[in-house]
């Protein structure tokens, strides 16, 4: 493989669906413009980041697996009905916005990590290497499950709602 994927660096409500992308030394799919979206794909053995959107995108249905860097990355946006696994990175590296619906199994780094304000609802993390879930000040964790975290289940920053969570 060589560079990225998909690599759209100028593009705003950029689109990328229905597709496998592999074996890429860089990201898998990079949209940093605001507005963008991936949907409907499976990204296997990238050397950086499997799928990164940018300000107010969106991620859905999409499986990110053997990733050399995070499994998903976003800013600001939402990502739904996603996996994670196998990656050298984290799962999910939310900053901002939510995760609705999403598994993460045994990311080198932890499965879920969520900045300031993220809102992840019915996530579920399985054999985390770290962490199932670290979230920062104002996030809201409701209804996910953190099961055999080699490190520890959740971690919450400052006025962190939990709510209806195993660990």
């Amino acid at each position: 493989g060589s560079l990225d994927g998909v690599h759209d660096a100028a593009a705003f409500n950029a689109v990328v669906r229905n597709g496998s992308i592999w074996d890429f030394d860089g990201a898998g799919v990079f949209l940093p413009g605001s507005g963008s979206a991936a949907s409907d794909l499976r990204v296997r053995q990238c050397g950086a980041a499997g799928v990164y959107v940018g300000e107010g995108g969106t991620i859905e249905r999409t499986t990110v697996e053997f990733c050399s860097g995070d499994g998903f990355q976003i800013v600001e946006g939402t990502i739904t009905r996603c996996a994670a696994r196998l990656n050298g990175g984290y799962g999910f590296l939310l900053n901002g916005g939510g995760a609705i619906d999403c598994v993460a199994d045994q990311n080198t780094l932890g499965d879920f990590w969520a900045l300031d304000g993220t809102v992840l609802e019915r996530c579920d993390s399985f054999g985390a290497q770290a962490r199932g879930f670290q979230i920062g000040d104002d996030c809201v964790l409701r209804a996910c499950k953190a099961r055999q975290s080699r490190l520890l289940g959740i971690v919450a920053g400052e006025n962190a709602l939990i709510e209806s969570c195993l660990a």
